[in-house]
C-alpha cells in the first residue's frame, strides 16, 4: 500500500521513548498487531494476512509479500505477546487475527503518534527499520560486519544483502546526538584547561 496523501517518507528509526509512549495511545486490538511489526519487521500487509492458524510455537508463521522464492517463514515472539495474541483469537470468529484494512492501520498509527506528541511522519514501515537497526547494533556474536549484515538480511527476509546494508549507517538522529555530546564535552573541559595553562605560565615566571 503506498502511504496516504502528504504523508512524508520518514526511514528514521523508532526510538524506544518513542514506541513505548505510541503502544500506550493505540487501541488493545491495534497495539497487539504494532508490538508483532516491532519484534519481527514484516511488512504491513504481512501483519494484516496472519491467520489463526499462523500462532504457533511461541511464534507467527508469515508469508514474505516480495519473496517468492521464500514464501512461508516461522518468527518468534516474546512469551508474553504470543500468549495475548493466543487470548485474543481463541474465541474470533473469521479465520484473520487482525481484521483490519492498510488504510486504518495508518489512521489508528498517526492519531496514536499525534496523542503520542512524537512525529507523525513515523509509518507502518518504520517499525521494520527499527528491527533493522536494532539487529546491525545487537551484539549477535558475528565476527565480521559482513556476517552480521547477512542475519539482518535474513531476519527480515530480504532478497538483496545490499538492502541490509543500509542499517549499518546511523541515522542523522544518532549524528545530532554525538555532535551535540563532543560539543559539550568541549564546552565543560575548555575552562579546565585554559586554567591548567595559566598556572603552568605563572610557575615558570616564578621560577624564572
Amino acid at each position: 500500500m503506498s502511504r496516504p496523501k502528504n504523508q512524508l517518507t520518514d526511514t528514521t528509526p523508532i526510538e524506544e521513548w518513542e514506541y513505548g509512549l505510541i503502544m500506550a495511545k493505540l487501541p488493545e486490538h491495534w497495539r497487539l498487531f504494532y508490538e508483532i511489526l516491532w519484534q519481527t519487521g514484516i511488512r504491513l500487509q504481512e501483519g494484516l494476512a496472519i491467520l489463526k492458524t499462523d500462532l504457533e510455537n511461541e511464534g507467527v508463521w508469515i508469508i514474505r509479500t516480495k519473496r517468492s522464492d521464500h514464501p512461508r517463514e516461522h518468527l518468534p515472539l516474546t512469551l508474553d505477546l504470543y500468549n495475548r495474541l493466543m487470548s485474543r483469537t481463541r474465541y474470533m470468529r473469521g479465520t484473520r487475527v487482525f481484521q483490519l484494512s492498510p488504510s486504518g492501520a495508518w489512521l489508528a498509527l498517526k492519531k496514536a503518534c499525534r496523542s503520542a506528541g512524537v512525529r507523525e511522519t513515523i509509518h507502518p514501515h518504520s517499525f521494520r527499520h527499527s528491527v533493522g537497526y536494532r539487529l546491525s547494533n545487537a551484539n549477535l556474536g558475528s565476527k565480521t560486519l559482513l556476517a552480521q549484515a547477512k542475519i539482518v538480511q535474513r531476519s527480515l527476509g530480504q532478497k538483496r544483502l545490499s538492502s541490509a546494508e543500509r542499517y549499518f549507517d546511523p541515522p542523522q538522529v544518532r549524528v545530532t546526538d554525538a555532535l551535540k555530546k563532543i560539543n559539550e564535552e568541549v564546552k565543560i573541559s575548555a575552562p579546565e584547561k585554559t586554567t591548567d595553562i595559566l598556572e603552568l605560565v605563572k610557575k615558570i615566571q616564578k621560577e624564572g
